[in-house]
């Protein structure tokens, strides 16, 4: 599962949004660098979750080559020769959770995420 896909998931017991995202493993995702496609993506994420959802699973060694995302939106530079764009594709896009759970802050329901695909059934 991608950092796109978590950022427009709700908990479907109880509709929290956003959910807290924890990887076991991490692969990397054919995502070739498109501008005008972060760019468009930023005007439909909540950048605020995105940045919270890319430092909590910063620690994993295959998330190094990035140092940080910019704090708030207007802080990033959306030219086509920005790092900080690259920077936002590589965790928009460039990775995935390939094992790991999604958990409701709120109602504390885990969401199992297995090869990719997070199970947002509920029992």
């Amino acid at each position: 599962m991608r950092l796109l896909t978590h950022n427009l998931l709700c908990c479907v017991k109880c509709q929290h949004y956003p959910l807290d995202v924890r990887a076991t493993d991490i692969a990397p995702a054919e995502a070739p660098f498109d501008a005008d496609f972060v760019r468009r993506m930023l005007n439909r994420v909540t950048y605020a979750y995105l940045v919270d959802a890319f430092e909590s699973l910063h620690s994993h060694p295959a998330l190094q080559s990035v140092a940080s995302l910019p704090p708030t939106l207007e802080e990033v530079d959306l030219s086509d020769e920005s790092t900080q764009l690259r920077d936002i594709h590589f965790a928009l896009n460039a990775f995935a959770v390939r094992n790991g759970a999604l958990t409701c802050s709120k109602c504390e329901t885990t969401f199992p995420i297995n090869e990719f695909i997070p199970n947002m059934l509920v029992e």
